[in-house]
């Protein structure tokens, strides 16, 4: 099967991302929320300003990749997966992000989408390999 079917089913489903997103919201009023008023990372201590820059910002330094090129079918069913997840209703996204990734998801192609390498063993240069134990 070439297409993604989108029924509409899991209506209930974004009443919890709504909730959740809420919830986010709500707690990051009352205290530093790691990723949402606070940096991530080495930056997890640095408070934030503006939530919606922080978005942008975390959006667009994971918005890379490496490696070759991954196949249409592929990037619609990782776009599948993380749907599900999110459909889920514990990551505090806004509900607007739901239908952004499911809106494309028929007639999605993928022209620039790479697989992301993992440093390890396997892919790092000789050089940058731990030493034996």
């Amino acid at each position: 099967m070439n297409q993604a079917i989108l029924d509409g089913s899991g209506l209930g489903a974004l009443e919890r991302v709504r909730r959740s997103w809420e919830l986010a919201v709500a707690s990051a009023q009352r205290r530093p929320v790691y990723g949402r008023t606070t940096g991530v990372g080495e930056n997890r201590s640095v408070t934030l300003g503006n939530p919606t820059e922080q978005d942008r910002r975390l959006l667009r330094s994971h918005a890379s990749g490496s490696g070759p090129g991954v196949p249409t079918r592929t990037v619609r069913a990782t776009m599948i997966v993380r749907l599900n997840q999110l459909l889920n209703g514990g990551s505090g996204i806004h509900p607007d992000v739901i239908p952004a990734i499911a809106g494309p998801l028929p007639t999605a192609t993928c022209r620039a989408c790479m697989a992301t390498v993992p440093l390890g063993r396997r892919t790092c240069p000789r050089s940058l390999k731990s030493p034996s134990r």
